[in-house]
């Protein structure tokens, strides 16, 4: 975050914003992988034990 905010570089934060998200769930031990209902994509599906937990970071497509 820091980088982005310093940079003048054109960025693409919907990204990063992924990434930190996905990080966080797997440090707190979740499997994650991404996901589809329907046509549209989910971007984390967060499992743990008999836990299913969805996460839509950026926008939706």
């Amino acid at each position: 975050m820091r980088n982005h905010l310093l940079s003048s570089e054109n960025v693409d934060v919907g990204h990063q914003i992924e990434n930190i998200v996905y990080l966080e769930l797997f440090r707190r031990e979740y499997r994650v992988n991404t996901g589809k209902i329907d046509e549209k994509e989910i971007d984390f599906v967060a499992t743990k034990q008999d836990s299913k937990e969805y996460y839509q970071a950026g926008q939706s497509h």
